[in-house]
């Protein structure tokens, strides 16, 4: 792959924002062959994030993106995690499929700890630049727990 080394996987970490979303949607495509393609891909560009904090984590998204695992337990799992490094955009493109899937979750606990693990997250993005590729998908997840949530406590963390 020309693209391999260090300047290459940095090169194509920079563009996971846009990359992930589109081979993460292939997932779930009907044809088999598209599928593992679409996982192996997905397994190759999760690795290039960096982030030291979620790499412990990655075959559990991968499994979770795929709808091999439960969201929850995916989503649980990561919020517990202590993100000390900077986040960058490469890191939430990584978790995006997790956050959104946690916040569509029926379950109250679920939408919280993914609205927990978007907060954590963001915290520690050095530039808003970082944050704005995933705006569009991410506000209107939070905006809805925040106004349709039963608990108030979901809905002020979602907030």
């Amino acid at each position: 792959m020309c693209w391999r080394g260090p300047e290459g996987e940095a090169a194509v970490a920079q563009k996971l924002p846009t990359l992930l979303p589109a081979i993460v949607a292939l997932l779930s495509d009907a044809i088999a062959e598209v599928r593992s393609a679409a996982t192996d891909t997905t397994d190759v560009l999760l690795r290039l994030c960096g982030n030291r904090d979620l790499e412990p984590h990655l075959d559990q998204i991968l499994s979770c993106a795929r709808g091999d695992k439960d969201v929850t337990k995916c989503v649980r799992d990561l919020c517990e995690v202590v993100f000390v490094q900077q986040v960058d955009g490469a890191a939430l493109a990584v978790v995006m499929p997790i956050l959104t899937k946690g916040l569509r979750s029926r379950n109250l606990r679920t939408q919280r700890q993914a609205a927990v693990i978007a907060e954590n997250m963001c915290r520690l993005v050095p530039s808003a630049v970082d944050v704005m590729p995933f705006v569009p998908q991410l506000l209107p997840l939070l905006r809805r727990v925040s106004e349709e949530a039963s608990d108030p406590d979901v809905r002020a963390v979602a907030g």
